[in-house]
């Protein structure tokens, strides 16, 4: 078994789902010294659940791709070498030979490919005043409830439902995007049914305070403390 042959099999894009698996079998009994891979019609037939015809098909298409090229030994057996220097690139409009056309979506247009957009300078300052506001919760979080589950930095990296969600509710009003506001809220929620000294209701996380229906819901109740 060879891992170069293997991660070679997975890179190659453009293959049938009988071709991918029929190379990722070769790959998978490749000889790293030799470049040689020696597997029966029958070993792949029974390791891929294909049967022969598909896969004597799928040898041929790989050959004939400039992927694999068969070896014969003296013992008339049929070896193959992966060619692992080379990566197939599938012609336009095809997916392999032989294949038959890749249809573009029923929208009437062909896909685009849409440049990775880089962040501007307001993206960064938006991210940055996330970043500060988020330190203000877990640090004001950390004082006022000091028993309950503290917020896991890891879970709340830029990117994650967590982040997305202080985000939103950031920017859903000017008063949000200040520091002071989330103090204030913090505050108030410690003297509500959910965490104050009669609290009745269930315990909860700082990231149930900061999705969408939730938060509206306390705010309605801590408005006037706001």
């Amino acid at each position: 078994m060879s891992a170069k042959g293997t991660f070679w099999a997975w890179e190659q894009v453009g293959l049938s789902s009988s071709q991918k698996l029929v190379l990722l079998c070769l790959g998978d009994c490749h000889n790293a010294d030799s470049g040689l891979c020696y597997p029966s019609a029958k070993y792949i037939s029974t390791r891929t659940g294909l049967n022969k015809k598909t896969v004597y098909s799928a040898l041929s298409q790989l050959r004939k791709m400039g992927l694999i090229s068969p070896v014969k030994d003296h013992d008339k057996s049929t070896k193959y070498e992966l060619m692992t220097q080379k990566r197939y690139i599938p012609k336009s409009g095809l997916a392999s030979p032989n294949i038959g056309s890749i249809h573009d979506p029923k929208t009437g247009h062909k896909p685009t490919i849409e440049p990775t957009k880089e962040p501007t300078k307001e993206d960064e300052s938006k991210n940055q005043t996330v970043d500060e506001i988020r330190s203000t919760l877990f640090e004001g979080w950390k004082k006022l409830f000091p028993n309950r589950p503290q917020p896991m930095e890891y879970t709340w990296r830029a990117g994650s439902n967590h982040y997305k969600n202080l985000k939103a509710r950031i920017f859903d009003h000017p008063n949000h995007q200040q520091k002071e506001f989330w103090v204030r809220y913090l505050r108030a929620v410690s003297k509500t049914e959910w965490y104050g000294p009669n609290q009745t209701g269930s315990w909860h996380s700082l990231s149930w305070f900061v999705k969408k229906e939730n938060f509206e819901k306390v705010l309605e109740k801590i408005h006037e403390s706001l």
